[in-house]
């Protein structure tokens, strides 16, 4: 199954997410791209059928978030199927279709969820959100202002989104919730022990992330030292040349390593320390 799912990935990115479509999205993203990934029914997998995803477990969709990266794909996938699914999942929300983002209560940026007599009200702002004005749906998980968390699932229009982007071009904006109003049934408890499970998952997509881009160098780098010609022969054949692949190799099995083992420790359900390893 695992090499099913890795065959039809890098056939739907090869044909769909060429180098032409990665540059037309700088500064935003690819609607084709994440059309073809859902209709396929990609973008969900890791989340349980029941609500609304495709089934499968950490592992796979870990592995179609590795190979997107290593396309560079112009899409929220990993915020989509490793994060935003699981939350919830954990909390009981339905995982929504179209482009979902992540947005959480931090150290450095506060939502917070109020009880009103007859719903909730969720105040804040948070930079940084990854894909934020072209999410279609935002899960937001916020800190009660008397004591826990909870989550919910906010329309972006609903919220004030100011536009920005990373060293990658890629969205990271910043989002404030000036007393969004929901209704009571709308919001759901989060446990407070899951909390850092969340934060290790964020690790762990990053690191899921770089890992398939070093893959993807490394395969470039060995088709490059190959072909290209100096002095009448490949510089894949001078010895230089030769130990540099081979540093590149290694540190790339090294990661791969990292990230393997942050995914097994995670599904046991103590992935805290390995995925900050894996993101290290």
């Amino acid at each position: 199954m695992s090499d099913l799912l890795e065959q039809t990935t890098r056939r739907l990115l090869a044909d769909h997410c060429t180098p032409e479509v990665v540059a037309a999205a700088e500064g935003s993203w690819s609607p084709r791209l994440w059309d073809q990934l859902e209709q396929t029914g990609l973008t969900g997998v890791g989340v349980p059928e029941a609500i609304g995803g495709s089934g499968g477990d950490l592992r796979g969709a870990a592995t179609v978030v590795r190979l997107a990266a290593g396309y560079a794909a112009p899409v929220p996938l990993a915020e989509a199927a490793l994060l935003a699914g699981w939350v919830c999942a954990t909390s009981g929300l339905r995982f929504p279709p179209g482009p979902p983002t992540l947005v959480t209560d931090s150290p450095d940026a506060s939502v917070v969820a109020s009880r009103t007599a007859s719903g909730w009200t969720i105040r804040g702002s948070v930079p940084r959100v990854p894909w934020g004005h072209v999410a279609t749906s935002m899960i937001v998980v916020a800190r009660v202002d008397t004591d826990g968390y909870v989550t919910a699932t906010v329309d972006p229009s609903d919220c004030e989104l100011v536009p920005e982007v990373n060293l990658a071009g890629e969205p990271r904006d910043t989002v404030t919730f000036r007393d969004v109003t929901l209704a009571a049934d709308a919001v759901r408890p989060f446990p407070d022990d899951r909390i850092e499970d969340m934060r290790a998952r964020g690790a762990l997509a990053r690191a899921v992330q770089m890992g398939g881009a070093l893959e993807r160098v490394l395969e470039l780098t060995t088709r490059y030292a190959g072909e290209r010609v100096q002095f009448g022969r490949p510089i894949g054949r001078f010895q230089a040349v030769q130990h540099q692949v081979a540093l590149l190799a290694g540190e790339v099995v090294a990661v791969d390593a990292a990230v393997d083992a942050a995914v097994d420790a995670l599904l046991r359900g103590d992935g805290d320390r390995a995925a900050a390893v894996a993101k290290v």
